[in-house]
């Protein structure tokens, strides 16, 4: 890329009020799992924040 206004425009950080936390799967540790249900809200017991 050269337009230097369009790459600034993707270095500015996110707005924190618009972020949300949840807990994953723990597919997301596997490399071979690459699909939109490593992002998706787990549910279930055994779940654990660190």
């Amino acid at each position: 890329m050269s337009d230097v206004g369009a790459v600034s425009e993707l270095l500015k950080p996110y707005d924190a009020g618009l972020m949300r936390c949840y807990p994953v799967s723990t597919r997301i540790n596997h490399v071979a799992n690459d699909d939109a249900g490593c992002s998706r809200p787990a549910l279930g017991k055994g779940l654990r924040f660190s």
